[in-house]
């Protein structure tokens, strides 16, 4: 009879420290998708957006790369990538 219970435990602890370990990264996950629309001036701001444009400069073995990324609420989005100029 112990000698189940203990096969039992042996089997449950790590599938429990499993499913904890995936819950806290759920948590982890949303918590930084919540502090990260604080620190962009909150959720309702954010989605109060309607288009983003960007501009990015990649410097790699002495190339330079632009890209111009554009995008809207409508599905649409364009990028732009310029190789010395």
């Amino acid at each position: 009879m112990i000698r189940n219970v203990l096969v039992y435990l042996i089997i449950i602890f790590p599938l429990a420290a499993c499913a904890q370990d995936e819950l806290t990264q759920e948590m982890n996950l949303q918590k930084l998708i919540d502090l990260n629309a604080v620190a962009m001036g909150g959720k309702e701001r954010l989605e109060n957006i309607r288009s983003v444009e960007t501009r990015i400069t990649l410097t790699e073995n002495g190339t330079a790369m632009g890209g111009h990324y554009r995008a809207n609420r409508d599905g649409q989005m364009r990028v732009d990538i310029y190789i010395d100029g």
